[in-house]
């Protein structure tokens, strides 16, 4: 799973901040994924993803979005790009 190599080796505290990074980036997937479909599967998204199951979003996400894995990289990069320039502001 993606988390698993999302978190390896990890302290407690960078655990949870990894966590919600985890979080941001499938949220920010998801999200580009429900604006990319049709009225009819933003309806079986929205059911699914307030009341289904883990299984039952897992399925949703293999038939109508193969490339998830895909998504998800390229918008990691986008967030540790976001993350690096707001450390530098920072600094």
């Amino acid at each position: 799973m993606i988390l698993d190599q999302f978190s390896q080796n990890l302290n407690p505290e960078e655990e949870k901040i990894n966590s919600k990074i985890f979080d941001l980036v499938v949220g920010r997937v998801l999200k580009n994924v429900y604006l990319s479909l049709d009225s009819d599967k933003r309806k079986i998204m929205e059911d699914i993803f307030l009341s289904g199951t883990d299984e039952d979003r897992e399925k949703f996400i293999k038939e109508n979005v193969p490339n998830f894995e895909e998504l998800f990289e390229k918008e990691s990069k986008i967030i540790e790009k976001e993350l690096e320039l707001e450390v530098e502001k920072e600094v």
